[in-house]
């Protein structure tokens, strides 16, 4: 017997044009949405479908099943042990904060995530979470974990919109975007709100603090996303390091300074411009020592072209790979600079943006 998806939802991955890392500090972010999309399937079975979940747990109870597609992993949910759940991860990040835990121990594995996404939900709206009892939650992603593209914040915010359409409820997005950042807390350590408001929104954004903008600004067609590859450390233990050794600099303003000339570089429509803070954004996160190597080398070599590039997203603070690295080359894309970027070994594509955010889809 097979089944079709009762509901299906979607949310973009997302590229930082401007203010990693400083938003933290509450200086101004420059973000955009991208097409590429984490996807949440629920399906629903009747109680003696053998793909149902009843025959497994034949006592009273509230179960459904967690299919992560892209790791082959599956899990059963016990829905009525949720707020235990919560609470025990809520302890954790707490040792974290309090410096006796690393991020990495908050969250015990993979599923963890999502179980505490249907935990904060359930605690809001106790009847969506209790139509998942039989269910099965399928997750897939065309976002690159590690990357820097708001993976967790995309799947969790495709999962919440997903189960929450269980019941026909629409999550006004002021209420996804704070449930998302919940849950990226205990991922990440610490969160700004950035990824999730992009996620949910979609559009060109600025964010601080909590405030989100839609700019009203386009982006030309000489964008480019390279893909360095998935950093060796993650984006929680990153940040960390990054708290430690700059978390009271002033280097935090500069960084304010820049994407602010940026937001005017974009609303001018001036490549002059836009080159300028491109190259002044790179240097900060060169200082703050985010920037691999290679990553440093590729993105001289870009600047000799005549481009700008920067690292977009947490970047690394060890091995050679640093995420996706944003490049604009004003020049028509000629020969040359289409060899650096074949040469250079990693994968890149033209910078696309997506309008909806996240959404159900037919």
């Amino acid at each position: 017997m097979t089944a079709s998806p009762h509901i299906v939802a979607r949310a973009p991955a997302k590229t930082i044009l401007s203010g990693e890392h400083a938003v933290v500090y509450g200086q101004p972010a420059l973000a955009l949405a991208i097409p590429r999309y984490a996807r949440v399937s629920v399906f629903s079975f009747e109680p003696d479908s053998p793909l149902g979940l009843d025959r497994a747990h034949p006592v009273n109870g509230s179960h459904c099943e967690l299919l992560l597609v892209d790791l082959n992993s599956r899990y059963s949910l016990d829905l009525s042990q949720l707020s235990d759940f919560s609470d025990r991860c809520q302890q954790r990040h707490q040792r974290f904060i309090d410096g006796e835990l690393p991020i990495e121990s908050v969250l015990v594995d993979e599923a963890d995530l999502y179980r505490y996404a249907l935990a904060i939900l359930n605690q809001e709206y106790p009847m969506v979470v209790s139509a998942l009892n039989g269910c099965r939650i399928e997750l897939c992603s065309e976002i690159t974990i590690g990357s820097g593209m708001g993976s967790s914040a995309a799947t969790v915010s495709a999962l919440l919109t997903a189960v929450a359409g269980l019941v026909d409820l629409t999550l006004p997005a002021e209420r996804l975007i704070a449930l998302t950042t919940r849950c990226e807390m205990l991922q990440h350590g610490r969160s700004s709100g950035l990824d999730p408001a992009v996620c949910a929104r979609g559009g060109l954004l600025q964010f601080q603090q909590g405030r989100v903008a839609m700019l009203a600004a386009t982006l030309d067609p000489h964008w480019y996303l390279v893909d360095t590859g998935r950093p060796s450390c993650s984006t929680g233990s990153c940040t960390s390091q990054v708290r430690q050794q700059f978390g009271d600099d002033d280097i935090w303003l500069e960084f304010g300074n820049v994407t602010e000339q940026l937001v005017e570089a974009l609303k001018q429509r001036s490549p002059a411009q836009i080159i300028d803070s491109l190259r002044a954004n790179h240097r900060l996160l060169d200082r703050i020592r985010v920037v691999p190597e290679p990553v440093r080398r590729f993105i001289d070599a870009v600047e000799q072209q005549g481009g700008a590039a920067k690292i977009s997203g947490a970047g690394a603070v060890s091995g050679e790979a640093g995420g996706l690295v944003l490049v604009y080359y004003s020049g028509n894309p000629d020969l040359t600079f289409h060899s650096l970027l074949e040469s250079s070994g990693y994968s890149w594509q033209p910078v696309e943006q997506d309008l909806y955010g996240a959404q159900l889809r037919d």
